[in-house]
């Protein structure tokens, strides 16, 4: 079938088992927004961590986002000086369907 959702990436860095196969999905979706959003945290991500870490709250973010059109959320993942990728500690890629409210 076709994507018809936005979709959120969430992968634990090189090290994550899903990473190779995480980056080449994402690498070919272009119908629908996507973004990929990476932390060197391992496959687990940051979800063992009280409320289930940093993880979580990009997941509740995006959700924000997509969910209830929130645009102090979206400027997590778009515009030119998104939140997350000012971040350093986070690797971000978006496709082009990405964009700032």
């Amino acid at each position: 079938g076709q994507l018809h959702a936005p979709i959120l990436y969430l992968l634990g860095g090189i090290t994550d088992v899903a990473y190779t196969n995480g980056t080449d999905d994402f690498a070919r979706i272009e119908r629908v927004p996507a973004v990929l959003a990476s932390r060197d945290v391992g496959h687990s991500g940051t979800f063992f961590e009280p409320d289930g870490g940093l993880w979580a709250i990009v997941a509740r973010r995006w959700l924000d986002w997509q969910l209830k059109g929130d645009g102090i959320a979206a400027a997590d993942f778009a515009g030119d000086d998104c939140r997350l990728c000012s971040d350093p500690n986070w690797t971000i890629r978006r496709n082009a369907r990405v964009v700032a409210p």
